[in-house]
């Protein structure tokens, strides 16, 4: 069978403390294409798939640093539009993946086989990325253009964030620093 590779780019931040340098350091093929969450947990990478995949639709995969396939499983939530669960921004807390169905606007808390362990609401429609801060997650909205922080044991909403732009994809945080 034949297979579509994509390709990932794995940044590095040079400065840590700045957290404005970035080098690419490594490239590793994808499995398939249109990825639309990327999560490490410090030994793979994860990587959720949405409904335009040419073979994971709506599935969670887990790969190693070579681009190997490890597991895969589909993701939690209602199906989309194309008969697959709608999928889309990924995290790791370091022993969890949250996973966000912006179908069904919700934000879930697996096992790393896919079990479904917990589920919170995401603040509104059009959520799709995640990341971890080591105590809360931070999810976009690119419908009103905010990042929100989010207590994952209760769902609660601290202070909002404004973002200059209403169609950030993407979300992460390090060094106390949003990057979107």
């Amino acid at each position: 069978m034949k297979t579509t590779s994509f390709i990932i780019a794995v940044l590095l931040i040079v400065s840590i403390a700045m957290a404005d340098e970035l080098a690419l350091v490594e490239t590793i093929a994808a499995p398939d294409s249109k990825i639309v969450g990327l999560a490490w947990d410090s030994d793979y990478l994860w990587m959720s798939y949405g409904d335009n995949a040419s073979i994971y639709k709506g599935m969670i995969v887990k790969i190693d640093m070579t681009g190997n396939l490890i597991t895969s499983f589909v993701a939690p939530g209602d199906i989309g539009y194309h008969d697959v669960p709608d999928t889309a921004g990924l995290a790791f807390d370091g022993t969890w993946l949250w996973s966000i169905n912006s179908g069904d606007d919700t934000i879930y808390k697996l096992t790393k086989s896919g079990e479904v362990i917990s589920s919170i609401p995401t603040p509104g429609k059009y959520c799709y990325s995640l990341t971890w801060d080591g105590a809360n997650l931070w999810i976009n909205n690119t419908d009103n253009g905010k990042i929100y922080k989010i207590n994952p044991s209760n769902g609660e909403i601290v202070p909002k964030v404004a973002l200059s732009f209403q169609d950030g994809r993407g979300v992460e945080r390090r060094c106390q620093r949003h990057f979107c």
